[in-house]
């Protein structure tokens, strides 16, 4: 079976949850015997936008449009013609038997109807809520509250403070029927899609109560994971509770949240390593050292992939303190891969993962001192700890995950052209 995988942005450039899932799922599968090729985009402010290239990783074949990330227009932040020719040229020169999206961000939307021009199967793998939310699919509004769906009075804010082309004065009535016209172009191109596979129940609940996808097109099955390093790898011991965070070192993640919440803790007994890109938002780091006074909160920087194992060794309890509702966040399967608990915001894909109580607690979003409280008791119960890790679920391996997804994408292969 030939597959055409899409996605964003890839690997080695861009290294977060969905480029590092979309790489394991396509070796997963290459080494199933299927051909395997991608779609993405790459940042080059000396290539015209568009520009399309090849290149490889890994024995991956890859086709690579650019896009610098300069919108003259909103309606081009979600659909591109140029894209959509790129698409056309990748599906003439490797005829797939099949289509996989991971992410049609950075890509165009009307990229469906490329591919069902040319009578073929799709399925996609959605990895946030870009299609309802025009702020990066992450469901949160100008202010940073939590949105718990797309209303076009706060999406037309987003847009404008997220989308605006420099330059440009757009009314709030201008921006009011853009985004209702991106609403409705992203429901209508939606229903498009043969089968949708959601990593959590709560993404895929979204999606269906807002009306972008009919109950029957979208499955839930979680991510598989490449699990060999953390077999590799030995937990060691310590006196002091080891707390950890690993991803992305941004607002939206969260870690402000647990600076403060352990700025308030003593400073014997308990250390924080936080890891992560420390030059991605240099601004945001400066923030973090300035409202960092708890001497053992240490940010180490990023974590190179094949010492992920072993950095999760070296902690006790994981803090996942996300600002927005997440989805199946990566950093929880590899913590329990690693027989490490978990304490988390109690919303969204997060708190679906972490069951209270019993592999890990939650405690409210945003809420530093209810996070401190989690980790003194944690300190104060060595006990729970104990009992957290005994709760731990086992996670599904990667294998398992490509021959489910193999079956999947086989049985779309294989449908009549007019079958639903």
């Amino acid at each position: 079976m030939k597959v055409l995988t899409i996605v964003h942005q890839f690997l080695p450039g861009h290294a977060a949850g969905s480029e590092y899932y979309t790489y394991y799922l396509a070796k997963a599968l290459q080494a199933r015997g299927h051909s395997l090729h991608l779609l993405t985009t790459e940042i080059d402010h000396d290539r015209p936008h568009a520009e399309l290239g090849r290149t490889e990783f890994d024995g991956l074949p890859i086709h690579q449009a650019i896009n610098n990330h300069k919108f003259p227009t909103f309606e081009l932040t979600y659909e591109d013609p140029a894209m959509e020719a790129n698409l056309r040229r990748v599906l003439d020169r490797v005829r797939p038997d099949v289509v996989h999206v991971q992410h049609l961000h950075l890509l165009s939307i009307g990229c469906i109807d490329v591919i069902k021009e040319r009578g073929l199967k799709l399925a996609w793998t959605l990895h946030e809520y870009v299609p309802m939310c025009v702020r990066h699919g992450q469901l949160l509004r100008t202010e940073g509250e939590l949105c718990e769906g797309p209303e076009d009075v706060e999406c037309a804010k987003c847009a404008r403070m997220w989308h605006a082309p420099a330059g440009t004065r757009g009314t709030d009535e201008d921006y009011l029927r853009a985004v209702r016209a991106r609403l409705k172009r992203m429901r209508a191109e939606l229903a498009k899609v043969d089968l949708f596979i959601a990593p959590s129940r709560f993404l895929r609940d979204k999606y269906v109560e807002h009306g972008f996808i009919r109950p029957e097109r979208i499955v839930v099955s979680d991510y598989g994971f490449h699990t060999a390093g953390f077999r590799r790898v030995e937990r060691t011991a310590s006196r002091d509770l080891r707390v950890g965070f690993l991803g992305t070192i941004a607002p939206w993640k969260g870690v402000h949240v647990l600076v403060e919440a352990f700025n308030g803790l003593p400073e014997a007994g308990v250390t924080c390593d936080v890891w992560g890109d420390l030059t991605f938002l240099p601004d945001y780091v400066a923030e973090l050292r300035d409202r960092r006074h708890h001497l053992d909160v240490k940010l180490l920087g990023k974590c190179p992939n094949d010492r992920v194992a072993e950095a999760f060794a070296n902690l006790d309890v994981l803090v996942v303190p996300s600002l927005w509702f997440e989805n199946s966040p990566l950093t929880i399967h590899e913590a329990f891969l690693a027989g490490v608990p978990v304490i988390c915001s109690d919303r969204g894909g997060m708190a679906e993962l972490v069951e209270d109580g019993v592999n890990g607690l939650h405690f409210r979003l945003g809420d530093a001192t209810d996070l401190r409280d989690k980790i003194e008791r944690l300190m104060k119960e060595p006990e729970l700890l104990a009992k957290l890790r005994d709760g731990i679920p086992p996670v599904k391996d990667m294998a398992a995950d490509a021959e489910w997804m193999e079956a999947r994408l086989a049985e779309l292969a294989l449908r009549d052209p007019q079958g639903t």
